[in-house]
């Protein structure tokens, strides 16, 4: 893709059902060799962070920079309904700074 994002939603008609994110498939691979023939359900997170269409910019870089974890990238959804994704790296290009204390 011409901006790679590091997830991938998992939907039906439209409604968000989990993500599988790179760590994900990198935890089954260094859980089992056989990981390769799982499906995508059982590796995926069912309950992803996600923000809704009307989140602030701002409220969604706190939500996607917290101490205990940084999120790269998250679903933006509509009523469960998924409209597509936003990088920390979006963030940042328009002019945000983060949370974080370096």
């Amino acid at each position: 893709t011409k901006n790679p994002v590091g997830l991938c939603a998992v939907t039906a008609d439209g409604k968000l059902l989990g993500v599988l994110a790179e760590e994900d498939i990198s935890k089954a691979f260094s859980q089992s060799q056989n990981a390769i023939t799982s499906q995508v359900k059982t590796l995926m997170n069912a309950n992803p962070v996600t923000l809704e269409e009307k989140t602030l910019a701002r409220d969604a870089l706190k939500t996607m920079e917290t101490e205990q974890k940084v999120l790269s990238v998250v679903a933006v959804v509509n009523e469960g309904k998924l409209l597509g994704v936003l990088r920390l790296q979006d963030l940042f290009k328009a002019g945000f700074n983060s949370l974080l204390k370096k």
